[in-house]
């Protein structure tokens, strides 16, 4: 055998085992697609049911606190001498403006009657006493935000999702039901906002029924009310699973999917979403395709063209890769949104940029895409070391907000508030992160008018401790020099006006301290804090033992004390206010009987001090929270008339509500204070008894 033929036939066996290394290569990197577009798609199914997550908790909650309000307003009605029509009419009006996703507020009597709703939503009179979720939040004490499963509205005619909270009377019994409808088409229209694809779905369910599904080709769309069939999704259901992945092919259309489910914060609410694998499959087939075509032409061509292939073959996959992770990033960023959102890949080269940049900042998207130095030249000089300080530190973490001012393209100045959130793939490989930024100038600007304001309230609260009271001080004084000079010419009736005088300026000096002191709840108390809600009652308590032995009263404690996140001196204010004055304001020989009692919900705490005192009309309610307002004569019960008021600025203060009730003079009374509660520390904090 020739040189040659043993070079040619060595040329050969080497382009042979070059081919078969080749389309060794191939099917390995086809194989690793196919991965990867599965993983891809996870990624993206489950970035869309975070933001269907997060949208839902958002109304749902806005829901939820507007029918503990109306909730809270109608006990408190009823309890302070009965319902007014007319204004509780308004009242609905005005909280069923906050709720533009629902169909009106309705509030139904103990038997599932309309007694009261939002013009226009349903006839006052109709009955849905036969509702399921009616008999629940009835038989229900502690059901809380009770939802319906999809019905078909009697007034409106169209299926919808009734949301419900109970009405309690003092006693805690059964009072009645607030609720109100949301139409299944709400949810259809945010799903419909996802690319889900030309054959992905998205659905929301109940525990035992489907609620809305949207499909670009709805033509196998299932029914609402439709069970959940026996399948995986029945399964993590069941197993009390909060989020999870399956890949099932659907009976109802035969479509093979991959779908991510979550469940809606607590609520008894689960969003599926269904990516076919037609649709995130169809990139990797023309690949594979278009790979298996170069891997043949390949084999047919000598070796000195392998390497070339093979270099192109390799910069085709890299740009696959790159596309591919574009996509998602792309997919991931609500381009609706109305804030100013962008993404940074692993080496914070901008990806993506909202169009929303150009509205607040003058420059256009495609101008940071081609200039990524001009996100850092248009913060304000005097706010980028923060900035760049800021952003460093959490480069691969979520972010805390910041605020920080840039300069339009126009020169003018506003404020942006910024946050960034560091995004992984289900690898834990980091592929960037996500930033947004919200325009709160016209926030920021008020909050400095705010903070010139109370500088001024400072200077008027100097003003009354020491300037104003100074006079005053002075015409005490000088009154009893003279009233002391005159000695024996003073008949007793002129003695009585100089007496009537001096107690009418220490009278108001005590106003000026009591005005102080008002005007000092939400600026000169101590921060809010972790405190235990039993640990300040027992302390409120131990201040007032002496008043409370002077006038034998008996004082019962009852129900469950959480932690609270307030500012202890104020809350120890309004304690001591509160239960002092049942102790003070009692009935001639008739022994103070005391209960103050505690109780709470995931959303809110309730505190209640009622007594056996003095009681008054129920018609005079309106009048026991304002400044220098009393019911009771001065000459038998001392004070300022501003004791009330500075509980109630105090609830407001920590964002709650104050209110009272009584049958009637000499009938005892009722006081409450609803505070909000927050979740995570309640949590973390647990209750005391």
């Amino acid at each position: 055998m020739s040189k040659k033929s043993i070079t040619f036939t060595r040329m050969a066996w080497g382009i042979v085992l070059i081919n078969l290394l080749v389309i060794g290569l191939v099917a390995f990197v086809i194989v690793q697609n196919r991965q990867r577009a599965f993983e891809e798609a996870a990624a993206i199914g489950e970035n869309y049911a975070r933001t269907i997550e997060e949208n839902f908790i958002g109304f749902i909650r806005r829901i939820d606190i507007t029918l503990l309000t109306v909730a809270d307003e109608v006990a408190r009605q009823r309890a302070s001498g009965g319902i007014k029509d007319k204004e509780i009419d308004a009242f609905l009006a005005r909280q069923d403006a906050h709720i533009t996703e629902a169909r009106g507020l309705r509030v139904m009597d103990v038997a599932g009657n309309i007694r009261y709703a939002v013009s226009g939503v349903n006839i006052r009179g109709a009955n849905i006493g036969d509702r399921p979720y009616f008999i629940r939040v009835r038989d229900e004490p502690n059901a809380g935000l009770v939802f319906s499963e999809p019905i078909m509205g009697r007034a409106s005619n169209m299926p919808v999702v009734t949301l419900s909270r109970r009405i309690n009377n003092p006693d805690g019994s059964f009072a009645g039901e607030v609720n109100v409808a949301v139409a299944i088409d709400r949810f259809v229209a945010v799903l419909s906002l996802l690319d889900l694809g030309a054959k992905g779905s998205g659905s929301l369910w109940s525990k035992t029924q489907l609620i809305a599904r949207y499909a670009k080709d709805d033509t196998a769309d299932a029914k609402t009310g439709t069970p959940i069939p026996s399948s995986q999704l029945r399964d993590l259901i069941d197993a009390g699973k909060k989020f999870g992945e399956y890949h099932i092919v659907t009976s109802l259309d035969n479509v093979e999917r991959t779908y991510r489910f979550r469940q809606i914060g607590d609520y008894p609410l689960y969003v599926v979403i269904g990516l076919a694998n037609a649709d995130f499959l169809a990139k990797w087939q023309r690949d594979s395709m278009r790979l298996g075509g170069l891997a043949g032409l390949f084999a047919l061509i000598s070796g000195l063209f392998a390497v070339f292939i093979y270099r192109a073959w390799q910069r085709q996959i890299a740009a696959t890769e790159t596309l591919a992770a574009q996509e998602i990033n792309f997919r991931t960023v609500a381009d609706y949104t109305f804030d100013w959102e962008y993404w940074q890949g692993p080496n914070q080269e901008i990806r993506y940029m909202s169009p929303a940049v150009e509205r607040i900042t003058g420059y256009t998207p495609a101008e940071f895409v081609a200039d990524p130095g001009l996100l850092q030249r248009i913060v304000a000089p005097e706010d980028r070391p923060i900035v760049a300080a800021h952003l460093q530190d959490d480069l691969y973490h979520d972010t805390a907000l910041v605020d920080f001012r840039i300069v339009r393209r126009d020169g003018r100045i506003r404020w942006i508030t910024h946050g960034c959130r560091a995004v992984y793939d289900t690898a834990g490989q980091f592929m960037g992160r996500r930033v947004s930024n919200r325009d709160n100038t016209e926030r920021i600007l008020a909050e400095q008018e705010l903070h010139r304001s109370n500088t001024e309230l400072e200077q008027f609260s100097y003003t009354i401790s020491h300037d104003m009271r100074q006079p005053l001080r002075m015409i005490s004084s000088y009154l009893q020099l003279i009233e002391r000079s005159l000695g024996a010419q003073l008949d007793d009736e002129k003695r009585e006006y100089f007496n009537f005088a001096i107690d009418g300026a220490q009278r108001l000096d005590k106003m000026m301290v009591a005005l102080l002191d008002y005007s000092r709840v939400g600026r000169k108390g101590e921060p809010p804090q972790w405190i235990e809600s039993r640990a300040l009652l027992d302390e409120a308590l131990l201040y007032l033992q002496p008043a409370i032995t002077e006038a034998q009263a008996a004082v019962h404690i009852a129900g469950d004390w959480p932690r609270l996140f307030v500012s202890r001196d104020e809350m120890m204010r309004l304690m001591q206010n509160l239960i002092g004055n049942a102790v003070k304001y009692r009935v001639a020989g008739r022994p103070p009987e005391i209960t103050v009692s505690s109780t709470s919900t995931e959303q809110a705490w309730r505190l209640s001090i009622a007594d056996n005192g003095v009681g008054f009309a129920p018609d005079q309610v309106g009048r026991l929270f304002q400044v220098f307002q009393r019911l009771q004569s001065r000459s038998a019960y001392e004070g300022t008339g501003i004791g009330l008021a500075l509980c109630r600025k105090i609830a407001e203060h920590h964002g709650g509500q104050i209110g009272a009730a009584s049958a009637g003079e000499g009938q005892g009374s009722q006081f409450w204070v609803n505070l909000p509660l927050n979740v995570a520390g309640q949590e973390a904090g647990g209750t005391t008894s």
